[in-house]
């Protein structure tokens, strides 16, 4: 049994207009730091939480963003742009790798 997900994760990328978005190789930088960033602006808490669902649905079946995206869910309460950076690079990776 295979679980594809392409149609979903081309749903999601539309939805969130980052279809035409140019694509990642990596879900994250190597030692990547981030925290509570009290200083930086804070984004839509909507739309972050959206974001951070519809990836949590995608680890099903892609299971190299799981701990991403679960290291992004802290962050739901107060998502700065830092944590929103996050989640939108994830969102470039699956353009990348959602037919593998």
């Amino acid at each position: 049994m295979f679980l594809l997900q392409s149609r979903y994760i081309t749903k999601v990328l539309k939805k969130f207009r980052m279809f035409g978005f140019n694509v990642e190789a990596t879900t994250t930088e190597v030692n990547l730091k981030i925290g509570r960033d009290e200083e930086s602006k804070q984004v839509d808490n909507t739309m972050y939480k959206q974001i951070v669902g519809s990836l949590i649905f995608v680890c099903n079946s892609k299971l190299d963003i799981c701990f991403v995206v679960g290291f992004a869910s802290i962050f739901m309460v107060d998502p700065r742009v830092v944590h929103m950076a996050l989640v939108k690079k994830v969102l470039r990776y699956l353009k990348e790798t959602k037919k593998k």
